[in-house]
């Protein structure tokens, strides 16, 4: 059902339906309406309390050039490089302006493909012999083609040129390694989401600043697993709040692969502004800790 879904998604006609709607209907009034296809309420935006609500508000107020440039899976580097070094970046392939650049047979048996200016839009290879390349690369010039701002109203993704990056396939001790997303506001890391067994039955578990688990739920159901604090957490934490410091809210996810620590994107709508999570109240205390600008 996820897969159908999926394909409808990143279909052209809905594509085209998205578009046509976000030029005719003020933005305001298309985050509103967005919203509540999602959550089933309007969000406050006049004086916004909850987590989620003051994501929406940032996605109409807030305009600071450097997160388009986090935004861009390509450009995001850079600003990794000079804030941090580039120990922490994944192994770079190549940058390519279209599909016709791309030299699939000088490419290594596994690798991972993005397009630079879209949301899930990504291709994990494990085997480039068993892909269909016909369809694959039907794919891409879709994605190329597509504006993710269109969809949700995440003004960074606007301007960022469409390109696509192929990425070393991380691996660890042959299985694919948890996700790391710290989720930072203000500057601060207020909690962590561990994503486990992501192909597979997908779990996720929250916990705080001193790996304990928080008892929350998001999108999928925690972890049974006793999941141990990864050995490059202090570094994790701190590269985090370092990366994090320009912006209101930026979710900063990384891999841990033999212990080092490995840099994966810089999200700053999670699901759009619009977690369900459980219990709901943990929306609204985290609402209390994020200060935004009104003005």
């Amino acid at each position: 059902m996820l897969g159908i879904l999926n394909e409808i998604k990143h279909s052209q006609w809905f594509y085209f339906f998205y578009k046509m709607v976000f030029r005719i209907i003020p933005q305001k009034q298309f985050i509103r309406y967005y919203y509540k296809s999602r959550m089933g309420e309007f969000p406050n935006l006049k004086n916004p309390k909850s987590f989620n609500e003051k994501l929406q508000f940032l996605k109409l107020y807030h305009r600071d050039p450097l997160m388009t440039q986090c935004a861009d899976k390509y450009e995001v580097r850079k600003y990794i490089s000079e804030k941090i070094g580039d120990h922490v970046l994944n192994e770079l392939y190549g940058v390519y302006d279209s599909v016709e650049e791309i030299d699939f047979g000088s490419l290594p048996k596994e690798f991972v493909m993005k397009v630079t200016h879209g949301s899930g839009q990504n291709l994990i290879c494990k085997d480039k012999s068993e892909i269909d390349w016909n369809k694959e690369k039907e794919n891409l010039k879709k994605y190329m083609k597509k504006n993710h701002y269109y969809f949700n109203g995440e003004w960074p993704y606007k301007d960022i040129k469409p390109r696509i990056i192929v990425e070393k396939f991380l691996t660890d001790k042959g299985t694919v390694p948890m996700d790391y997303k710290l989720f930072c506001i203000n500057g601060y890391v207020e909690f962590i989401v561990v994503d486990e067994d992501r192909f597979g039955e997908h779990k996720q578990t929250l916990y705080d600043k001193g790996w304990n688990k928080l008892g929350v739920k998001m999108t999928y159901e925690n972890s049974k697993n006793n999941i141990e604090k990864p050995k490059s957490f202090d570094d994790m934490l701190d590269v985090a709040e370092k990366l994090s410091k320009p912006f209101p809210f930026a979710r900063i996810d990384f891999y841990e692969v033999k212990e080092k620590l490995v840099f994966g994107e810089i999200t700053f709508y999670p699901k759009s502004g619009c977690i369900n999570f459980s219990p709901s109240t943990f929306n609204n205390e985290l609402g209390e800790r994020f200060n935004v600008n009104y003005n």
